[in-house]
């Protein structure tokens, strides 16, 4: 099932989608340091459109887990976290990119990302960040955590050396002891 639609903590705000020249970085958020750190990139066109929060699709409803929730937002991810805030009861695990800078207007920080899944029961395992203030972490269900052993050197040496992203995390999901056990998760509920 595919959705389109604009994720955001709240439903039926109006908000104007940027739409990036090398696609990547389109965001809801205007650039902030990206704007220095990528100056080739910019914001061709702007798109008015509405949000929808993450809690109010019809098929995240019920009370089957979600093995891994992915996200890659361009700095909006506390707020698309927020608008899951039912949802993520029963995510296991969340991989996310991080900010240490404001490399979108407004992004949420590293540290209050963390601190605000930390209170919703999640634990991070692991984090890997560029030289330009933006990366990559990994936080799991702080009762999963103990069943993981090893979890993050195995994630570090996976997930976070080359090839592409992509590439790592299809690895990582067909080799890894968390790959594993997410793969059984995902079965057991087939």
């Amino acid at each position: 099932m595919i959705h389109i639609a604009c994720l955001w903590s709240r439903n039926n705000v109006s908000v104007n989608f940027g739409v990036a020249s090398n696609g990547q970085s389109s965001s809801v958020l205007d650039f902030g340091c990206h704007a220095d750190l990528y100056p080739d990139i910019s914001y061709l066109e702007r798109r008015e459109t509405l949000t929808r929060t993450g809690d109010s699709f019809n098929c995240l409803s019920g009370e089957q887990s979600i093995g891994l929730m992915n996200l890659d937002v361009q700095g909006a991810e506390q707020e698309v976290l927020i608008g899951f805030e039912n949802t993520l009861k029963r995510v296991e695990a969340i991989y996310c990119e991080v900010n240490l800078i404001e490399i979108y207007r407004g992004n949420a920080l590293f540290p209050d990302l963390n601190r605000w899944l930390r209170v919703r029961g999640f634990q991070l395992c692991d984090w890997e960040f560029s030289r330009a203030g933006w990366g990559d972490a990994l936080w799991i269900r702080s009762t999963l955590v103990p069943r993981l052993p090893r979890i993050r050197r195995v994630v570090r040496a996976i997930l976070f050396e080359p090839p592409h992203q992509a590439r790592r995390l299809r690895s990582f999901l067909k080799a890894s002891p968390v790959g594993r056990w997410i793969r059984q998760r995902v079965r057991s509920r087939a």
